[in-house]
């Protein structure tokens, strides 16, 4: 059993700048509250899946407890008081279990959840009596001794040991509370600040805002659809707002009877107008958003109203079934779509600014086979060397993932200079020849290079005009193992990779099925970090989307357990030296963190120096942002003082300077 303490406090969500690198944001994954619990003068209560706490003298001053604040699972199953003990229950879908005390001390027992069990081993349902919590299974059920914290019993079959007891196990039913004097208290409660998309598989950011659809899978072959819901960010105020088909769909039904906003599939904001985000369905076609309000709809079965048809794959659902998998909004105001079912290989589409439907050949590359497989789950366009070429990802289904390669040459209303290719199997520098299961996600690094994620590992495509020439044409990395034999080992072999961002110096960040997230060097050959459920506050080693904020260096996670951020140690370049500044300032003398200092070109020589002049510190720059522990070249920890922090481009050119206070 392992403890530790958490203070309970409000759940603040602060400016990333203010944020030091390392630093993790958990944010609450909500719906409506359906369980409370009394307990000493607080009140515990369960809003969607996360844990919400408030004081009986102030119940609306609500307060939401994470992974950050020390709690040790991710999807809360149902709470219990045991009041004679002082405690709460918390038991996590997965069976993990924590007992927290009244001044805010958690106690992990994770027994049952490590316990290896043949069956189905969900939790049905807990119940407190006196002071034994029982947790009822799929497979029997369980108690735990509140006094002690230790699981005394395990039940493998009918119950026979206590069956009035595990008969008193609550299910786990949303709105069920017996006390009416708390469910008055629990109907009365303010919304909760946070995300109601638990799985995000599709992230967008732009405009100082973070875009969410709850979009996800359970598994390759059983494709399974949460609740449509778009979650959006305010990362100044730190506020969501979200979408919700209750809205949305009266808004639908005054253009079509038939619409439906369901089964999202990707999500982009309009990069000209901060208010404006398009969605695409599985089934529903295209939504334009502005704000809250619905302003756009297009399906194949909207000619009556002056829209162009898209492709549907169903004829007799009409309506229900207008497939879009992939959005790309591009700089030119062109919105880029995949469209299109087994038979039609004019897969790659999109809208021109004036509202003209352009449609693409994509020989041999179509969409939709059967049922939900065939997704074309990425789409993206190549921005440096090679301009114009738009990659096309089809995920699903087993053994028929392929990648498709579409230049356009800049010319979006021209198809005669227009190239097209595609591959469902890939060679290597060595000639050994690769059919990965799954393609999964595909991404451009600062230096032209692709980088192709798949079930068997990533793939790197060195010159594009090779590969639209030569499809399939791909380079492992190899890393060496340094043992004297010169041999090497493949860049995460066989390790399942889901998604990829590139970060302003280069390096990848790579999230995977179920090995949690990885960050590489620029080159790959370097693992710089590793973070999973054992060493982080991640909801899951399954992360599903990645995107990064470059402004401020924080990465948004996805997870199938909810959202997270980290607080990177790279911002993107900037122009000149013209805005250097440091946090946190002034800076107490007995401050035990680091200094950041940003707002410098990459590779600039940043120096510090103090009212004499004096250079107490100079380092060349990795990046647009410096970490600097307050220890000078001779190793000392400087003394207090007004210090100086110059930035000098690798030209010579000196930019501004800023002034910071140690006290």
């Amino acid at each position: 059993m392992k403890s530790f303490y958490l203070s309970i406090s409000t759940m603040a969500i602060a400016s990333a700048m203010m944020a030091a690198a390392g630093d993790w944001t958990v944010y609450p994954t909500v719906g409506s509250y359906w369980r409370i619990e009394a307990l000493a003068d607080s009140y515990y209560m369960l809003n969607g899946n996360t844990l919400v706490v408030a004081d009986a003298s102030d119940v609306n001053n609500a307060r939401t407890l994470t992974r950050t604040d020390g709690l040790n699972g991710n999807t809360i199953a149902d709470i219990a008081a045991c009041p004679s003990r002082g405690k709460l229950a918390i038991v996590y879908s997965d069976g993990n279990i924590d007992i927290m005390l009244s001044d805010g001390a958690v106690h992990n027992l994770p027994d049952y959840a490590n316990h290896t069990i043949t069956g189905d081993r969900s939790i049905a349902g807990i119940g407190m009596s006196g002071d034994t919590l029982w947790v009822s299974t799929g497979f029997g059920g369980f108690c735990v001794d509140m006094a002690d914290e230790v699981v005394r019993t395990t039940l493998y079959d009918a119950f026979e040991a206590d069956a009035a007891a595990l008969s008193r196990c609550r299910k786990v039913v949303a709105g069920h509370v017996n006390d009416e004097a708390l469910a008055a208290i629990m109907n009365s409660m303010q919304e909760v600040n946070g995300a109601q998309v638990q799985q995000a598989a599709q992230m967008s950011f732009a405009h100082g805002r973070l875009y969410a659809a709850q979009s996800t899978y359970n598994d390759y072959v059983n494709y399974q659809w949460g609740t449509p819901v778009i979650s959006v960010l305010d990362t100044e105020s730190g506020t969501w707002r979200n979408i919700t088909s209750s809205r949305i769909t009266p808004m639908l039904k005054k253009i079509d009877e038939n619409a439906r906003f369901h089964k999202l599939t990707d999500i982009v904001p309009d990069p000209s107008d901060p208010n404006r985000i398009y969605a695409s369905s599985l089934e529903g076609g295209i939504y334009r958003f502005d704000g809250d309000s619905l302003t756009g709809y297009w399906n194949a079965y909207l000619d009556s109203a002056g829209m162009t048809a898209l492709l549907s794959a169903n004829d007799y659902q009409k309506t229900l079934y207008t497939r879009v998998g992939a959005l790309l909004m591009d700089d030119d105001g062109y919105l880029w779509f995949t469209n299109g079912d087994k038979k039609t290989a004019t897969t790659l589409r999109c809208i021109a600014p004036d509202g003209t439907f352009y449609t693409y050949p994509t020989p041999g590359f179509t969409g939709f086979s059967n049922g939900y497989y065939g997704i074309i789950g990425r789409l993206v366009q190549s921005t440096v060397n090679v301009n114009h070429i738009k990659w096309m990802v089809r995920t699903f289904h087993i053994n028929s993932s392929a990648v498709c390669m579409y230049h356009d040459n800049g010319t979006p209303e021209k198809l005669a200079d227009d190239t097209c290719s595609m591959f469902s199997t890939i060679t290597d520098q060595d000639g050994n020849t690769y059919s990965p299961t799954y393609f999964h996600d595909i991404a451009e690094d600062k230096e032209g290079l692709m980088w192709l994620l798949t079930s068997i590992g990533p793939f790197v495509i060195d010159d594009q005009y090779v590969a639209i020439n030569t499809p399939g044409t791909v380079r492992r990395i190899k890393i060496p193992r340094n043992d004297g034999t010169n041999l090497a080992d493949y860049l995460l072999a066989e390790v399942s990779c889901r998604c990829i961002v590139v970060d302003a110096s280069n390096r990848k960040w790579i999230g995977t099925d179920d090995a949690g997230l990885y960050l590489l060097s620029a080159d790959g050959m370097t693992q710089l970090e590793h973070f999973t459920t054992d060493n982080s506050p991640l909801f899951s080693n399954r992360v599903a989307g990645l995107v990064m904020d470059d402004a401020t260096g924080t990465l948004y996670i996805g997870t199938d357990g909810g959202i997270c951020a980290y607080q990177t140690d790279v911002l993107k370049d900037v122009a000149d030296n013209e805005s250097v500044y440091c946090y946190p300032n002034p800076v107490r003398k007995d401050f035990t963190g680091e200094l950041s200092i940003l707002g410098f070109k990459n590779g600039s020589t940043v120096t510090i120096s103090d009212m004499t002049h004096h250079v107490v510190f100079r380092q060349v720059s990795d990046g647009a942002i410096m970490r600097w522990d307050l220890r000078g070249n001779d190793g000392q920890r400087i003394r207090p003082g007004v210090y100086y922090i110059d930035a000098i481009e690798e030209d010579g050119k000196k930019g501004g300077s800023f002034k910071f206070l140690v006290f």
